[in-house]
């Protein structure tokens, strides 16, 4: 039941393992209803997920926005000056 990314054709693929064969596994996309027609071999397979973060992708869209870009800008400028500001009202 592990979830892997492989390489299929020219494109990148991440399905769930339904069945390990020795040299290629059985995969079957989460919203599909049948398993894949093709084999994985397991060359092919570039990672398995290890770790899921609910809603990181929503916010990794929304850093996309260009509200979210001027969010991400205004973080960053933020984190460069306010050590400069602590520093100049610690000499005063």
């Amino acid at each position: 039941n592990d979830v892997i990314t492989f390489r299929s054709a020219d494109s990148i693929v991440t399905h769930r393992i339904i069945e390990d064969r020795p040299d290629s596994y059985i995969t079957k996309g989460d919203a599909n209803n049948t398993a894949d027609l093709t084999p994985t071999l397991k060359s092919d397979v570039i990672g398995k997920v290890v770790l899921v973060i609910p809603g990181i992708g929503k916010f990794i869209e929304y850093l996309r926005t260009p509200l979210g870009m001027l969010c991400l800008v205004a973080v960053g400028f933020a984190l460069i000056e306010i050590p400069y500001y602590i520093q100049t009202n610690r000499k005063r």
